[in-house]
């Protein structure tokens, strides 16, 4: 069996939502490959490290990591961030408590305590909510950093795409963003800083058993898309 067939026979032997899943994704921006994206999906954690490979605007140098715990419906209980990122190093710990959250940043010894609602999300455990569920339509609130953005997400419709492990049925989403307070937010991180913005316009393709295979991101005269590269258990 070629190494793509094994890739896809694995693929689809997934058949319980995202638990157990390790993901590897190239980034494109600018029809440059600038960077690498490892996801492990173990419930109950989310893990994502991202590292450029080249400079470009959109993404200058990154090593960053990326740890969430989450309840059964991808809800955060606790984030935690290790910022690697041109000159700036810093990690960011976040304890979600059902409406309260506390986010202590190690850079500048803040801590900052604030509310949100009780289905509140952040960018990747909505991303992960979204491919689990094929009837996720609807609006979501998401914490950009103690600013709260409603994010509207399309109900999914069936696309061909070609991908690294073949030719695939997906489920297309897209999302628009909306920020709910006028209020500016701390600067964590450059990845989830371009995600939570009223200019970025998302897609994410979904394999018909709730795998992530890509997402394209625009904003303004920029855009970057992620591919899947490789899957296994």
């Amino acid at each position: 069996m070629t190494s793509k067939l094994l890739l896809l026979a694995i693929l689809l032997s997934f058949q319980h939502g995202l638990w157990g899943l390790h993901l590897k994704y190239k980034v494109t921006s600018l029809k440059l490959n600038v960077a690498t994206i490892d996801m492990k999906l173990y419930h109950p954690e989310i893990s994502i490290a991202v590292k450029s490979r080249i400079k470009v605007p959109l993404f200058p140098h990154l090593d960053n990591q990326y740890k969430i715990v989450h309840d059964d419906v991808y809800r955060p209980l606790q984030y935690t961030r290790i910022i690697k990122q041109s000159s700036l190093e810093d990690s960011v710990f976040t304890v979600y408590n059902k409406n309260s959250v506390q986010m202590k940043q190690k850079l500048t010894g803040k801590i900052y305590n604030y509310k949100v609602q009780a289905d509140t999300r952040d960018v990747f455990s909505l991303l992960a909510k979204i491919s689990s569920d094929p009837n996720s339509e609807g609006d979501y609130t998401v914490d950009g950093n103690g600013r709260l953005w409603r994010v509207r997400v399309s109900k999914g419709r069936t696309e061909k795409i070609s991908t690294a492990l073949g030719k695939q049925t997906a489920r297309r989403h897209d999302f628009s963003f909306k920020a709910l307070s006028p209020e500016k937010a701390p600067y964590i991180d450059m990845l989830t800083f371009n995600f939570l913005d009223e200019d970025t316009i998302l897609s994410l393709w979904v394999s018909m058993n709730g795998v992530p295979l890509k997402a394209y991101l625009k904003k303004n005269m920029t855009s970057m898309s992620w591919d899947i590269m490789s899957v296994s258990k």
